[in-house]
């Protein structure tokens, strides 16, 4: 499969990006490009199933925070 990651600040997207690798991949970009983004939000959508969206999450949530090494 293929991802897409959408960037959205208040309701408006602001960046998208190709994701790299698997959905967990997709995952831990599309939470690391919350910051860099400067996001409130971010969606992944399957480009091969016609742009559905597989996950998201919103910046102010525990699932966007990014673990420490």
């Amino acid at each position: 499969m293929s991802y897409w990651i959408e960037f959205y600040e208040q309701g408006n997207k602001i960046g998208e990006t190709p994701a790299p690798g698997s959905e967990d991949e997709a995952r831990e970009h599309a939470k690391q490009g919350l910051v860099t983004h400067k996001a409130d939000f971010a969606r992944i959508v399957d480009v091969d199933a016609d742009g559905a969206e597989v996950w998201s999450v919103h910046a102010d949530t525990a699932e966007a925070r990014i673990p420490k090494p």
